[in-house]
């Protein structure tokens, strides 16, 4: 069985759970280039100074595609990142910075 996937998540600077995702070899690093399918992630990219704005964390790996698809999806669920978009009745999410009172 092929175990090379992993689980990713992608964090703002802030700290905010922004994308969980899984994939293999360097999948992850579409979080990072502003040129991600995800609009939300590429959003926050180019609005918050690109460069290291958002980081990527490995948080399950040697997985198979079955394995982390799973994890994938229980993920989102769990914790509802802010980039992700679950089904077709989705919507949009602007992002926001935390303000300080």
């Amino acid at each position: 069985m092929n175990k090379e996937y992993y689980v990713y998540g992608a964090y703002g600077i802030h700290g905010e759970l922004l994308y969980i995702g899984y994939g293999k070899g360097d999948r992850h690093k579409h979080c990072n280039n502003g040129m991600s399918s995800n609009k939300g992630l590429n959003r926050y990219y180019f609005t918050n100074g690109e460069g290291d704005c958002i980081s990527v964390e490995i948080l399950y790996e040697h997985l198979s595609k079955k394995e982390a698809s799973g994890i994938e999806m229980n993920l989102i669920k769990q914790l509802k990142p802010i980039c992700n978009l679950v089904g077709p009745n989705s919507i949009t999410i602007t992002l926001a910075l935390p303000t300080s009172e």
